[in-house]
């Protein structure tokens, strides 16, 4: 499942095992998973992975994984939650600021070969090249 969310095989095992998972099921089927990783900034954490299986993407699953993560992090006292997602990829992008997140940066060259991800998006041949980070400052009110 976290292919859903990365195309590179390479960057998925190095934070696989790294964070803490949250997974959304029905009667014992996985149906999305997201993946939360402390930084080292103190009180900072990242969201490094979320994705809903394809059959039931826009039925709330990820809207419902997200208030998760923010629940979790706000439980662990983090200030602020960041993600990163290809400027190619316009879905995750609209997700993201539906849920409240603001851009803070633009990394250029994030996605590269060289880092395991193809050169273009499979459906539209947009180059993935560049990230956009966003950032959702958390309060201490409850989620």
């Amino acid at each position: 499942m976290f292919q859903l969310a990365d195309d590179s095989n390479r960057q998925i095992l190095l934070y696989l095992y790294r964070g803490e998972v949250l997974v959304a099921s029905q009667f014992g089927q996985p149906l999305g998973q997201a993946l939360i990783l402390e930084t080292e900034a103190q009180d900072v954490f990242e969201l490094k992975s979320i994705a809903v299986v394809a059959w039931r993407q826009g039925q709330g699953i990820g809207g419902t994984l997200m208030k998760e993560v923010v629940r979790y992090c706000r439980m662990q006292k983090a200030k602020s939650l960041r993600v990163s997602t290809s400027i190619a990829d316009a879905n995750a992008i609209r997700f993201y600021l539906r849920h409240g997140f603001r851009a803070s940066q633009i990394v250029r060259d994030a996605f590269t070969v060289e880092n395991g991800y193809p050169k273009y998006t499979e459906d539209s041949r947009i180059p993935l090249n560049d990230a956009i980070e966003f950032e959702l400052v958390l309060t201490t009110l409850a989620a």
